[in-house]
């Protein structure tokens, strides 16, 4: 078993051997996170952001990737982080939870990686046998 050190590391020990666990903070809005954004019901699904001296109104979360905006912990709990994309703003892991298909898409979910979003990148372990 290995602790990665990084978002980085992380990464190539996922190209190497395939998924890793991690575990998370989880709060009141990842609650209604479903394909890929906030339930469009939710208050905070459209939210004024600062651009320059501007404020404008962005969808969030941003392209359908998990941030925490608002509300309290709820507990912690363990996902498989099943692939990354480092081409696309703001940088993201994809994960599996185990509340099954009928959550998220699919059972699966985007967060921001690069930042410890939820704390998700403080505890990312690999595991393999020789």
């Amino acid at each position: 078993m290995i602790k990665a050190r990084s978002p980085c590391s992380a990464a190539n020990e996922m190209k190497k051997r395939g998924p890793i666990s991690a575990s998370m903070v989880v709060y009141e809005d990842f609650l209604t996170y479903k394909s890929g954004k906030l339930a469009e019901n939710d208050p905070l699904y459209q939210v004024p952001i600062l651009i320059g001296w501007v404020y404008d109104i962005v969808t969030f979360p941003f392209a359908g990737i998990y941030q925490h905006v608002h509300g309290e912990v709820l507990g912690r709990l363990t996902v498989k982080l099943i692939g990354f994309n480092d081409t696309h703003v703001p940088k993201y892991w994809t994960a599996v939870n185990s509340w099954g298909p009928q959550w998220g898409e699919n059972g699966t979910f985007k967060i921001v990686r690069g930042q410890s979003e939820c704390l998700i990148e403080s505890s990312l372990y690999s595991v393999w046998i020789n």
